[in-house]
């Protein structure tokens, strides 16, 4: 996949105003373009990576804007320290 197409799929996804009842099929094609991205690192010259990896730092930035679920997050949320207390 072209790097064009991806930032393009990005952008559209970027411009959607998504509702409540939306947010899991919004979840899915950004997910879905993410994984697309990671893919395409693994496929393209090495100097085509800086666009790739500009468009993976967008992606993280749409996530954290639409408050996707982060796994880190949360257990830095139950255990603020680092560790269970128990």
């Amino acid at each position: 996949m072209e790097i064009r197409e991806l930032r393009d799929r990005f952008n559209e996804l970027n411009d959607m105003e998504v509702d409540f009842t939306e947010i899991d099929e919004f979840q899915e094609k950004v997910y879905s373009l993410e994984q697309d991205v990671f893919d395409a690192i693994n496929q393209v010259a090495p100097h085509k990576n800086r666009d790739l990896t500009r468009l993976v730092n967008d992606i993280s930035e749409l996530k954290n804007q639409n408050d996707f679920y982060n796994a880190d997050d949360e257990l830095d949320r139950l255990f603020p320290n680092g560790q269970d207390d128990g």
